[in-house]
């Protein structure tokens, strides 16, 4: 199933998700999901990041969300609207081990991401 972002026809998750794992290098190797959700007047950006044991002892989080942020407007003029981290293995994936964004778009939808404090 293919999905793009919103207002920008032309950007799919992927595009989006290997521009993030540059913020970063320490998170390059965990997983990421990203996928848009309606909002109030229209759809909105949604990143949801694995953070692993290591990275979670050594990263500053909130600058981690600052950078993934510029790095996604700047490159794909996309502002993100939720930056969730996550421990690493939350994300539900795919008998073959591919992240089920579908899947993270419904536990960002309920709730039932267990977002790590920032």
């Amino acid at each position: 199933m293919t999905h793009t972002i919103p207002r920008r026809p032309n950007f799919f998750p992927e595009d989006i998700e290997a521009t993030i794992q540059i913020a970063e290098p320490l998170l390059a190797q965990e997983g990421i999901a990203a996928f848009s959700v309606e909002g109030r007047a229209t759809e909105e950006l949604v990143v949801v990041q694995e953070i692993g044991s290591r990275a979670l002892r050594t990263v500053d989080l909130i600058a981690i969300q600052d950078e993934v942020s510029r790095l996604v407007m700047q490159r794909h003029g996309i502002s993100v609207t939720a930056f969730v981290p996550v421990r690493a293995g939350s994300l539900v994936r795919t008998s073959s081990g591919k992240i089920s964004r579908f899947a993270c778009k419904q536990l960002y939808a309920t709730q039932k991401l267990q977002p790590l404090p920032m």
